[in-house]
């Protein structure tokens, strides 16, 4: 199967400015708690059009919400262009509270751009990392999601989590994307660091043996047989 991503370089500040117009995204922000901001790596103007977003949208924000950022897979993009995306980035603490969710590999490409060490998937390794680009960057979170452990860095300090491996996994592509939409949920039910990861690695653990995203009750099931040790 082969994708076509081609039409994704229409997304301009040319076409935010008309698809803005109406005040309908706006409106849709000023109530928001969190707004997700996810796959720059696939847009080649999102950089630009961040910084539009920012100027004409969330500087106007009377609240501020959590950014969740998934930049997906930069390794594609020059590095020119992850340099001017990540002083773009830093921008949004700004208008909100900004989580960069990236995995392991994401992780290290952007720890060689900030000069901060390459990590391997070890608690104390990931934890140091994920703190030093934090600070790098100015963000209020960076959390890093890796096949086995998950950890989040704030001005608190380091949380480091175990998940629930999954030696064969029905499938392990989108387990990314449900690990973020797991601790994104722990985030807006004001969960402790340590829960939050937790709801994130549920998330993901379900999805990569059932190959599907689990309902509030499956997941709840999902997160008491773990906490029982009958997660296989």
């Amino acid at each position: 199967m082969f994708s076509s991503t081609t039409q994704l370089a229409e997304l301009s500040p040319e076409l935010l400015t008309r698809v803005l117009a109406d005040g309908v995204f706006a409106q849709a922000c000023a109530r928001a708690q969190l707004i997700a901001i996810t796959n720059w790596t696939c847009y080649p103007h999102m950089t630009a059009c961040w910084r539009k977003l920012q100027t004409e949208v969330f500087s106007k924000l009377t609240q501020r919400p959590w950014f969740f950022v998934d930049l997906v897979d930069p390794s594609s993009r020059k590095e020119t262009d992850i340099h001017e995306m990540l002083k773009a980035l830093s921008e949004f603490e700004k208008s909100g509270s900004v989580v960069l969710g990236v995995n392991g590999n994401e992780a290290n490409i952007v720890a060689r751009l900030l000069g901060v060490p390459s990590a391997v998937e070890e608690p104390q390794a990931l934890q140091d990392q994920a703190s030093a680009i934090r600070q790098k960057l100015g963000l209020s979170q960076v959390v890093t999601h890796c096949v086995k452990i998950a950890v989040r860095a704030d001005a608190k300090g380091c949380v480091a989590v175990t998940g629930p491996y999954c030696a064969n996994p029905k499938k392990s592509t989108g387990a990314g994307d449900r690990f973020n939409a797991g601790y994104a949920g722990g985030l807006l039910l004001d969960l402790p660091a340590e829960q939050a990861l937790l709801l994130g690695c549920a998330s993901s653990g379900f999805f990569v043996r059932q190959a599907q995203s689990a309902t509030a009750l499956e997941l709840a099931d999902f997160l008491e047989a773990w906490s029982q040790g009958r997660v296989g």
